[in-house]
């Protein structure tokens, strides 16, 4: 009896911290302004940058942010419109795997400039 009991709680308990650490818990609109904020700060600073090890940590400074700003904007997006976690889009595409496919070339990319730039 305890365990049928326990298992929603615990279940309830994951699912609850899953949704807060989607977006750090933090509202939203706020974390993509502050993501936005570092972007635009690594873009500055990468302009009056002299050396190729510091812009290359700009551009990961960028590429981090943007990558967490899709991760939020994606989260939101599945949250308000189940319909398109469940692939029923128009297109026969499904929206988050493609998100998540862009997240991972955005990463080998940046990996991928970082050798052309060492060598």
């Amino acid at each position: 009896m305890k365990r049928l009991i326990i298992a929603p709680l615990l279940l309830g308990a994951l699912l609850f911290q899953a949704q807060v650490m989607a977006h750090g818990g933090e509202d939203p609109v706020e974390e993509l302004k502050k993501r936005d904020r570092a972007i635009t700060h690594a873009q500055s600073e990468f302009a009056i940058s002299q050396s190729n090890t510091e812009k290359l940590k700009l551009l990961d400074t960028q590429i981090n942010a943007l990558n967490h700003k899709i991760l939020v904007l994606r989260n939101l997006m599945a949250k308000d419109y189940p319909h398109v976690k469940e692939g029923m889009s128009k297109y026969k595409l499904d929206y988050m795997e493609s998100m998540d496919e862009s997240l991972i070339q955005t990463r080998v990319l940046l990996r991928q400039l970082e050798q052309v730039i060492e060598r």
